[in-house]
């Protein structure tokens, strides 16, 4: 069986770009994507269930400020401590519901990763659940208490990838790539993605501020060199088998 490798990074990294350059060129090894993320949007293998969620994430009208809005406020106005607490507790609600469909949705891609491996293929994930977990932590203080348990359950209790590639940008770059955080906030999303790197065995750090050529040829490169390394480290028959 083959193995698998994630590419991690901060957003504006190039990892969707590498992994997909991987799969198609292929350079020995036959590679498969596979969107590891939280975004249902950008995922290529997801359940019915969470197509469902997608298709129902628009807000409703009184949420969005049309129509049923008026009314909400004026319960608001009379009593704001019954309808904060209530906010509170529907967005509780709504965050273990998103948790345990993102956990059901994990190990579901987990079994099609499985199966790409059976018939040979190196797995390339975009992301991982345990690098995407561990930035929404970001090194924040006071973080939810959903956080920190999905944090732990995909530390403790989800398999990790074979290879680990860091594509490290610094977070000025990232700004101005995406846009999409502030600058301290991506500074903090990148040390959580080094301190839970580190703890793996096979974690790699590549500069990815760079043209997409040199950035591509060394991530190739470490690939080849985990497949030759994992490769002493099993039998001939077991080649043999892999390569079936």
């Amino acid at each position: 069986m083959r193995f698998t490798v994630a590419l991690v990074g901060l957003d504006g990294a190039g990892k969707t770009t590498i992994a997909r350059l991987l799969e198609a060129s292929g350079g020995g090894l036959r590679h498969r994507y596979l969107y590891m993320g939280r975004s249902l949007a950008s995922a290529n293998a997801s359940l019915p269930t969470s197509r469902l969620v997608r298709a129902f994430t628009p807000s409703s009208p009184a949420v969005s400020g049309t129509g049923a809005v008026e009314p909400a406020r004026t319960a608001e106005a009379t009593a704001p401590q019954r309808r904060v607490g209530g906010k509170r507790r529907r967005g509780s609600i709504r965050m273990a519901a998103s948790l345990a469909n993102r956990l059901v949705e994990a190990w579901w891609r987990q079994l099609v990763s499985f199966l790409h491996r059976l018939r040979g293929y190196v797995v390339i994930y975009d992301r991982h659940y345990l690098f995407e977990s561990a930035m929404a932590l970001g090194g924040r203080r006071a973080a939810h208490t959903l956080d920190r348990l999905e944090f732990w359950l995909f530390s403790r209790a989800y398999p990790k990838p074979g290879l680990v590639i860091f594509l490290d940008v610094p977070p000025q770059v990232a700004y101005a790539r995406k846009g999409e955080l502030s600058i301290r906030r991506l500074w903090k999303r990148r040390a959580a993605l080094l301190e839970t790197g580190r703890q793996l065995p096979h974690f790699v750090p590549v500069d990815a501020d760079r043209p997409l050529e040199q950035v591509l040829a060394d991530v190739r490169k470490h690939l080849s060199s985990f497949d030759a390394a994992r490769s002493r480290q099993i039998g001939p028959r077991d080649r043999v088998e892999e390569r079936r």
